[in-house]
């Protein structure tokens, strides 16, 4: 009986152990002042010996349970320095918050420390400032309010967004230390947007705060906001990498198409020399706008793009950029394009790619930028039409070999997944041959192995010069390039008695087209039924682009290529947006986003409402007389094996 009655009291007793706290706090007492204490005394010693869960966990259950009792706040105080050493930085944020003005005098500069701490880490920067900001009054150390002020410049330069800079100079007094520096930022970043007004901030901020470390960039950003206020309507401004050697050639064909579009209107461009440097291109922007240019065309290098579209978003001058970087329309509404780009050339080759029933693929590319986002591209392209891509091999630039590579892709490279390789081996080994034999039957073996042909066509994502190479390389390892020949497709049937043949189409990008590198030349029939796709083909039967390569050669005396192409079609489409007159650069801005149906030289071109252009490409094959522009409503669907 005394077993069972001291088993129950153990179970009592343990259940009220294990107990949720009460709803309703304990009244206080001397029996609940000690057991605070306790908690307390187990905090602290946990805390000492290095065990910062178990001591967060003692603080917690004192504030918890014991609200009133005169050690709660201190707890709760003590664990939000806790949170904050384990990285709980949204709780240690929060407990510290209510207890500000709780704190003693002499702990309330620690406190305010611990919270702006907390609100960094957690990502919640205006509190952040709010807590420095109270720092700088509050603390009785010299180097402690210096450091205040500098974590609120940085906060602000690099980390408050613009409407958190709106709240808080609501929140603070106008006397407060913080407003120069949040004013400062928040005129700044008006500019840089180019934001209706940012002119009357920069001028107030320069009018209350004349002794600012920031007025002297203030007044430039207001120098600059109101020259390029003043605009000359009509006026184009043209941005070319002139100086540098290496991109001469390309910023006098770009300067020949535009100076062929504006005709007598060509004394209306001025020409800033861009250098090749995106900080050159910058300041070209700059000064362009400074001049009073309306809108801008230029530049040309995808290096400059970025650097020279931001000035122009910010100085909230239209910029018609002539370069092929991904993504350049995304900067603002003051950002258009009229070039080529990758993703644009993906779209229409797997376009083609449908229209002829195309839907298994491999692909080759260099393994540098250029080649890694066609590739990555393409894929995308793939995947969205359904198809497969069943091989992809990179290369190291500079390759002038490409038998392994070719090998690869057919799996005569890597025969040991292959089990007819790995059958014959087995087969070679059990006739016990010598060894001179069966090294030449194995010689035999591996030439004799059929590719594996499990694509229908191969892109390859570089230079003709190294497609010249690539081609005949796939034709060693009896890969049929050219299944639109029929006198070809015969001429194997009778020599391999084969019945049934795999062709592959090969197709390429723009990089084809080398007036330098003539690919039907070098590669011959290797590369003939190949279709690539461009933005230009100064053959085209097009009216529009017949027009363009007369009138370039009667007054140049050379076809034109890609770069003159797209610059005279922008610099056109340019004109027409500022026939109608507009007044303002919003206008101008306006009316060359409202072109639509524009017929070019490269093609029928419409804004779209990214501020892309879109148009039909052009794609070419290559046949035995050489490129011919092929018609993508005429395409017709491959055949199966054997032709096309």
């Amino acid at each position: 009986m005394a077993r069972l009655c001291f088993l129950a009291a153990f179970l009592l007793a343990a259940c009220a152990h294990s107990a949720p706290a009460p709803a309703e706090p304990t009244p206080p007492g001397a029996q609940d002042e000690a057991a605070a204490q306790a908690l307390w005394a187990r905090g602290r010693a946990e805390e000492a010996a290095g065990r910062l869960g178990p001591a967060r966990d003692a603080y917690a259950e004192l504030a918890l349970r014991y609200p009133l009792d005169p050690l709660a706040d201190a707890a709760k105080r003590r664990m939000a320095a806790l949170d904050l050493a384990l990285r709980r930085f949204h709780d240690a944020e929060q407990a510290l918050r209510t207890q500000v003005e709780r704190a003693p005098a002499e702990e309330k500069p620690a406190v305010v420390r611990r919270l702006a701490e907390a609100a960094v880490e957690g990502g919640d920067f205006a509190e952040a400032v709010r807590a420095w900001v109270k720092l700088t009054k509050l603390s009785p150390d010299a180097a402690e309010r210096s450091r205040a002020r500098a974590e609120i410049r940085r906060i602000v330069d690099a980390r408050l967004p613009v409407i958190d800079i709106a709240r808080l100079l609501s929140d603070l007094p106008p006397d407060d230390p913080a407003v120069p520096i949040l004013s400062a930022k928040r005129a700044l970043v008006l500019a840089h947007e180019g934001a209706p007004g940012a002119d009357v901030e920069l001028s107030t901020f320069l009018a209350r705060f004349p002794g600012s470390p920031a007025a002297p960039v203030a007044k430039a950003a207001l120098d600059r906001l109101r020259s390029a206020g003043r605009v000359e309507p009509g006026l184009i401004g043209v941005l070319l990498p002139e100086s540098p050697p290496q991109f001469a050639a390309y910023a006098t064909a770009a300067l020949q198409g535009i100076r062929l579009a504006l005709g007598d209107a060509a004394d209306r461009i001025r020409v800033a020399d861009s250098r090749g440097d995106p900080a050159a291109a910058a300041k070209a922007v700059e000064a362009l706008a400074a001049q009073g240019a309306q809108i801008l065309l230029g530049p040309i290098l995808s290096s400059e793009a970025e650097a020279a579209a931001t000035a122009a978003q910010r100085l909230g001058i239209p910029i018609v950029t002539l370069a092929r970087a991904e993504g350049l329309t995304n900067l603002g509404p003051y950002v258009f394009r009229n070039f080529l780009t990758d993703s644009a050339q993906a779209r229409a080759i797997i376009e083609y790619a449908k229209r002829r029933g195309i839907q298994r693929f491999a692909f080759l590319w260099p393994d540098i930028d250029y080649g890694r986002q066609m590739m990555n591209l393409l894929w995308d392209q793939v995947d969205a039409a359904g198809g497969v891509v069943r091989g992809a091999e990179s290369y190291p630039a500079g390759t002038t070999t490409f038998k392994t590579y070719a090998e690869k892709l057919v799996g005569r490279h890597d025969l040991e997944l292959r089990e007819d390789w790995i059958e014959g081996v087995r087969e070679l080994r059990e006739e016990k041959l010598r060894p001179l034999r069966f090294k030449r039957e194995l010689r035999k073996l591996r030439e004799g192995l059929p590719p594996v042909v499990d694509f229908d066509a191969l892109f390859i994502a570089d230079s003709a010069r190294n497609v010249s190479l690539i081609a005949p390389q796939l034709a060693v390892e009896n890969v049929v390039t050219n299944g639109c020949d029929a006198a070809d497709l015969r001429r194997i049937r009778e020599t391999t008695g084969a019945t049934r043949i795999p062709t592959v189409e090969l197709l390429g990008w723009t990089a084809w087209a080398d007036p330098d590198f003539d690919l039907v030349e070098r590669a011959g029939r290797y590369v003939e039924c190949s279709v690539f796709v461009d933005g230009f083909f100064a053959q085209s039967a097009r009216p529009a682009t017949r027009a363009f390569v007369a009138a370039f050669q009667k007054a140049y005396g050379h076809p034109p290529g890609l770069m003159e192409a797209e610059a005279y079609d922008a610099a056109r489409m340019v004109a027409q947006a500022l026939a109608s007159h507009p007044a303002t650069r919003a206008q101008a801005r306006d009316a060359f986003a409202a072109i639509q149906g524009f017929p070019g030289a490269t093609g029928t071109t419409t804004i779209g409402p990214d501020r892309e252009p879109q148009k039909d490409l052009f794609y070419v094959t290559i046949t035995a007389k050489g490129y011919e522009e092929l018609d993508l409503g005429k395409v017709v669907p491959r055949q199966g094996l054997g032709g096309s």
